[in-house]
């Protein structure tokens, strides 16, 4: 996704969907106990939040706002949604569910020129893009409610699929980051810096959906 991005085959971004779906609920560990740091937020949503804010380095994060769910934990979360509204107006949406029997993509990319999505942890999925050809004479499609322009498919001459691009990580790097960084050979890739900027976007996600409001980043 963060090549996806840099490469601008999409166009300028307005909005990039982040979710983890399950449908096991919470395993019976720590993860249950809200003393020892349990809940999606925590577990799983460090991760998917420092992923956003990695992709909107240099933008700044102005609002977040945030549901909680306790449909199979009454504890601690067990899932919830965020919405972080960035300074170019970008908007990020990330979700994490573990009562969701059918999936949503693991991520989907919006720019002006295109979509991107990614399926699933196999990193499966297409990216469709523009392809600058006008469509005059639209065909409307029939729905529930009578005919509609507005949601009919394109022309296949006015679009293309294309395949992901691939990046493959070694998770290994970042152990021997920290081992080296310990051992002060070299500076650590993660900063406390960044560290930082994570906990205070799950601190909004926690105050936001106690209050049911937007909380505001200056």
């Amino acid at each position: 996704v963060k090549r996806i991005c840099k490469e601008k085959k999409l166009g300028e971004i307005y909005r990039i969907e982040s979710r983890v779906h399950g449908s096991r609920g919470i395993p019976g560990d720590w993860r249950r106990m809200k003393e020892h740091g349990g809940g999606m937020v925590l577990d799983w949503g460090v991760h998917l939040l420092d992923q956003i804010l990695l992709l909107t380095e240099g933008n700044a994060l102005r609002s977040v706002y945030a549901t909680l769910t306790n449909v199979t934990n009454k504890i601690v979360d067990d899932g919830f949604c965020a919405t972080l509204l960035f300074e170019n107006g970008l908007q990020a949406v990330v979700e994490v569910g573990t009562s969701n029997f059918v999936s949503l993509p693991r991520w989907y990319v919006l720019g002006e020129n295109g979509t991107a999505i990614v399926e699933d942890w196999d990193l499966s999925g297409r990216m469709v893009l523009a392809t600058g050809v006008n469509e005059k004479d639209v065909v409307p499609v029939r729905t529930a409610a009578g005919l509609t322009k507005t949601m009919a498919p394109r022309r296949e001459d006015t679009i293309h699929t294309v395949s992901l691009p691939m990046e493959r990580g070694e998770v290994i790097e970042f152990h021997k980051n920290v081992a080296r960084s310990v051992l002060g050979q070299e500076e650590p890739i993660v900063t406390l810096d960044q560290v930082g900027k994570v906990i205070r976007v799950m601190e909004a996600i926690f105050q936001s959906a106690e209050k049911n409001q937007v909380v505001f980043f200056s």
